[in-house]
């Protein structure tokens, strides 16, 4: 999927970050942009009780991501 992700237009870099153990439980995959960062935004992926950092180095703004995210997922 971030391969996916990597290969839209205006994504220039796609960094998986630290993967970690969450308290709750999301049966299906979960991608959420948190936080603007210099040069893009850091995801949150979350399933069953894993959680992953993802890093991305964009010019496009958040609303934009969210609808490239939302195609990835429907697929």
């Amino acid at each position: 999927m971030l391969r996916t992700l990597a290969e839209m237009e205006g994504i220039k870099t796609v960094t998986p970050g630290v993967i970690g153990t969450g308290k709750g439980r999301c049966e299906s995959l979960v991608l959420r942009v948190t936080t603007r960062t210099i040069g893009g935004y850091k995801l949150i992926a979350r399933k069953g009780r894993k959680t992953q950092e993802i890093f991305l180095v964009t010019h496009k703004d958040s609303t934009c991501l969210k609808e490239y995210i939302n195609k990835i997922l429907n697929k």
